[in-house]
């Protein structure tokens, strides 16, 4: 902003000002039907939160699934990929948590598809394979941990975790071929 712009800035709040406070009712008037009709413009955003919240918690999924593809108005589309037990990265989160002795707390397609099933809902499934290849070394194998355990990261052994890779090298490269599900609900 220019010293030139300062005044003029300066300038329009005033008259704004002075504007609220010889009409206050006119303003408010304006001012909460606006809030009202921004805040409903979070609903869905707030809603998808919400779902995706509880992947992580491992709650079930049925409630508040159906709530999301609830809130799809006509036309709209619900559109999730997620992976399931015979991912590659999801069978190495299953052998670090079962390293911890405890169940993976996260959600997999298994689960998604459980609850559409349970709630009757017409879905599309298919399983979209991929493959992830880098460069074999312990830094990249620990990169591809940090994002898949998180926190859990440091709870486990660095040398058992970087073993996972191994039957997946060659080469010097990481050659993972997997898939994961993606599901589609239509309204």
């Amino acid at each position: 902003m220019t010293p030139a712009q300062a005044p003029r800035l300066r300038d329009i709040f005033r008259l704004l000002l002075n504007l609220v406070r010889y009409s206050p009712w006119h303003y408010a008037a304006t001012l909460i039907p606006q809030a009202l009709r921004l805040t409903l413009m979070l609903a869905p955003g707030l809603i998808a939160r919400a779902v995706f919240d509880h992947l992580s918690a491992g709650r079930p999924l049925g409630p508040d699934l159906w709530l999301l593809i609830g809130s799809l108005v006509a036309g709209g589309t619900f559109v999730t990929a997620i992976a399931g037990r015979s991912n590659v990265l999801i069978q190495f989160w299953i052998a670090a948590f079962r390293e911890l002795g405890r169940d993976v707390p996260y959600h997999v397609a298994e689960d998604i598809e459980g609850a559409l099933q349970e709630l009757g809902t017409n879905y599309a499934k298919r399983s979209v394979g991929y493959e992830l290849v880098f460069e074999d070394s312990e830094a990249n194998r620990m990169r591809i941990l940090r994002f898949l355990l998180a926190d859990y990261l440091p709870l486990l052994p660095r040398e058992f975790l970087v073993g996972l890779f191994d039957r997946y090298a060659c080469d010097g490269q990481i050659e993972i071929r997997t898939a994961s599900e993606h599901y589609v609900v239509g309204k």
